[in-house]
């Protein structure tokens, strides 16, 4: 149902150079903890968070977190699809890549326990994980209690309120503006970026035409056979 345009998303060159750079042998591990079910309640109580260190983790750190710092951690759950259960810890400031988790096949609440970890890890930082076919995964995190959770502005069609819902919703309007903005801080600073895996997804992010009766539109994808 694709046809590439052949033209890359982004500067291949620039991929290409920062992958000759980055560390390949990052921190790597995953969160241990205790999980309990409050009874009669939906509440789930996270405790005794520890790191482990273990070569074969799902967890990433290439920076470690700076006392006072305000990072965000995006979330993309595979939602049934082949790409992982990705997240990643943002900078706020920099904008730099601190830490990946990346993981194929993990339940929906066990990759939200990691999350909850590994934001409390960053400084308690912003969650917000996509929410366009399940909000099952920002769901377990609000009744975790996390304490920093991303709310998007929505206007009630019926009443034209202006309503808080809780998680990132990814749309024809959105997905350009976060592409492009992207685009722009990696082409103005490579250095941003420190995993290895996501400078490949980058090099394989492609502009593609979608065919249609009547025209055709033109979005951004990975190519077949990659992820993103």
């Amino acid at each position: 149902a694709f046809l590439s345009t052949g033209s890359s998303v982004f500067n291949n060159e620039q991929i290409k150079v920062r992958k000759g750079e980055v560390n390949k042998k990052p921190k790597r591990g995953y969160f241990s903890y205790t999980k309990r079910h409050e009874p009669h309640t939906d509440r789930i109580i996270i405790s005794d968070i520890k790191w482990v260190d273990d070569p074969h983790g799902d967890i990433c750190i290439y920076l470690e977190p700076q006392k006072g710092f305000p990072y965000v951690l995006g979330g993309d759950p595979a939602n049934g699809g082949a790409d992982a259960f990705v997240g990643q810890v943002i900078d706020n400031v920099s904008k730099t890549q601190c830490a990946v988790y990346s993981k194929v096949g993990v339940d929906p609440d066990l990759y939200a326990y990691q999350l909850y970890c590994l934001g409390h890890y960053f400084n308690d930082a912003l969650i917000g994980t996509e929410t366009n076919v399940t909000g099952s995964v920002m769901k377990t995190l609000l009744n975790c209690e996390y304490p920093n959770l991303y709310y998007r502005k929505v206007e009630d069609k019926a009443t034209h309120q202006i309503l808080d819902q809780i998680g990132v919703k990814t749309t024809v309007i959105t997905k350009p503006i976060m592409i492009d903005k992207y685009k722009a801080i990696f082409r103005e600073n490579p250095n941003v970026i420190n995993d290895y895996t996501t400078l490949c997804e980058m090099e394989t992010f492609i502009v593609a035409d979608t065919p249609s009766i009547k025209n055709s539109l033109t979005t951004t994808r990975a190519e077949d056979g990659k992820h993103d």
